[in-house]
This record gives structure tokens, sequence and C-alpha cells, in this order.
């Protein structure tokens, strides 16, 4: 297992983060560069399977096997699809200007995960610029959730990244569950 203090992404949002590596050179402005990349030519996290328990829910207990099955009678929510972006945070900034989750407390035991779904380069171009400004919820297409805990499955051989608080991590099964230092991730041994 690893632990998270900030954040897990995948799709659009871990390959501007990760795949602009090569740019550093830039500085900042790597970012934007990569972003206006990826906006041109998305690509997105071929996801099998995403399920969490809601934000209302019991806290979920010590964390499971990533084997075990999270059975919808225990409050577990199940959804899948292709998404351009999947951030999970558990802080309102994750740069100097972009704000994915403006509503979120530090050391709230609470992820707010923002997913948008599909490839569509408008709607992405639109989360993008509004990601300064926080108004994520404005734009179709965007579901944000609020869980305590999560599991995503990407697609059998499907390609991508997933980034926990800005380091590559392998990409396959992931979870993230709660603990009072930090937010436990298990995923493929390394």
């Amino acid at each position: 297992p690893k632990v998270s203090f900030l954040a897990l992404s995948g799709g659009v949002i871990s390959d501007i983060d990760l795949e602009s590596e090569s740019l550093r050179f830039l500085g900042g402005a790597r970012f934007t560069v990569y972003a206006v990349y990826r906006v041109i030519a998305p690509r997105a996290l071929r996801c099998a399977e995403l399920s969490y328990l809601p934000a209302t829910a019991p806290d979920p207990g010590p964390p499971v096997s990533l084997d075990t099955p999270l059975k919808p009678e225990d409050g577990w929510v199940t959804t899948s699809g292709d998404l351009a972006v999947f951030w999970a945070c558990n802080t309102p900034w994750m740069t100097l200007s972009d704000c994915p989750a403006p509503t979120v407390d530090m050391g709230s035991p609470v992820w707010h995960v923002t997913l948008l779904r599909g490839t569509d380069r408008m709607p992405l171009l639109k989360y993008l610029l509004g990601l300064e400004n926080g108004i994520q919820e404005d734009h179709p297409g965007v579901d944000l959730l609020k869980c305590r805990a999560l599991r995503l499955r990407p697609e059998a051989g499907a390609e991508g990244h997933f980034s926990l608080d800005g380091e590559e991590v392998p990409f396959g099964p992931i979870q993230m569950w709660p603990l009072t230092t930090g937010q436990v991730m298990a995923g493929e041994p390394v």
C-alpha cells in the first residue's frame, strides 16, 4: 500500500501531470502547453468499473483486498464508462491555478471525486478553463462525488497513468481507503 494526502488522478489530468515532464524547461507553462495537446488529442481512462462508498455512509472499516467484492447492500455505488477526467482530491487546490474541489476541508475523511465522462473536446476544454475558479459543477458531463472510499478498475488491457500526489503509480486496479493519518492506496504490487 501507498499513503496519499492530496490526490489521485487518471485520464487527461494524470497525462498532463506525468507526460509533460519532457517540457520541464518551460516551468509551470508546461502544464498549459500539454493541456492544449490533450484537448486536441484527448485520451480517456478506459474504466470498466468505479465503486465508491458515499460520504453519508458509515466508516468502511479496515482496507480490504482488491479481490474482495464491494456490495451494494453495504452502501457501495458502482458506475462505469470512459472518463476524460478522474480526480480524487483531499485539498481544494492542486496547483497554484487549479481548484478542482473548492469545498474540501483539509483533513476531512471525505474525498471529492471529479469525473468528466467521454472525450469530447469542448466539455474538456471548458472544464480545464474552469479549474481556476472552481466552477466544475456547472459544466455538462461533470459529476462531483463525495466519498469515504473508492475502487477504480481500468478496462483490461487499457493503457494510461495514475498519478498519486504527483508521482506515477502502477496503472491497474487501485483503491483509496481512509486512515486517521492519511489515505491508504492499494494497487498491484510494485
